[in-house]
């Protein structure tokens, strides 16, 4: 697969991605986001400056592109991100209300036990599930979100050609007057 088919290919959340895709992904975006944070450095710019973040929302767009179509290979609809990420905050909840009732005041500031009990019960499941996406082995085959991935590790779905209906004739779209009920024919 050229270059460029593979860079339209990451920027597409359909299709599919294997492991090695989501791993040149993973490469793309690191590398990306070091450039822009030495050239940042370089310039005298902070992390915060306003060009920041349009750089961080497409590497964000990017990051859930590669997650969708990795979703796509292991089988699983893009929506699974969002029922994970519902799944997450619920967590999220439950156990800093847990952590707040169970553990002093004073604990809970920014190193202390309670606080790293909280980042640490979130930050699990996450890389749970990040190394789940890097090392569950793709469905063999193609699936319906594309043929199995292979070269670089993407695939697009074949593109289906789109059935365009027929145009209405107005004299079939207007009811003839005996179809009409009797309420819309009366004179005003």
């Amino acid at each position: 697969m050229p270059l460029h088919t593979t860079l339209v290919s990451m920027l597409d959340p359909r299709g599919r991605c294997n492991r090695k895709g989501l791993l040149i992904a993973a490469i793309v975006m690191l590398s990306i986001d070091i450039a822009a944070g030495l050239g940042l450095w370089a310039s005298g710019r902070r992390l915060d400056d306003p060009l920041v973040m349009p750089l961080k929302a497409a590497l964000i767009y990017l990051a859930i592109s590669a997650a969708a179509q990795r979703l796509h290979d292991l089988g699983h609809s893009a929506w699974a991100m969002l029922w994970a990420m519902l799944g997450l905050v619920g967590w999220s909840v439950v156990l800093g209300i847990t952590v707040i009732l169970q553990v002093p005041p004073e604990k809970m500031a920014v190193g202390e036990t309670g606080h790293l009990i909280v980042l640490t019960g979130i930050a699990l499941p996450l890389l749970g599930l990040l190394l789940w996406m890097h090392f569950a082995a793709g469905m063999t085959g193609a699936n319906r979100f594309g043929p199995e991935p292979s070269g670089l590790g993407f695939s697009r779905r074949p593109s289906q050609p789109r059935e365009v209906p027929a145009p209405i004739e107005a004299a079939e779209a207007l009811p003839s007057p005996a179809q009409m009920p009797a309420q819309y024919l009366r004179a005003a």
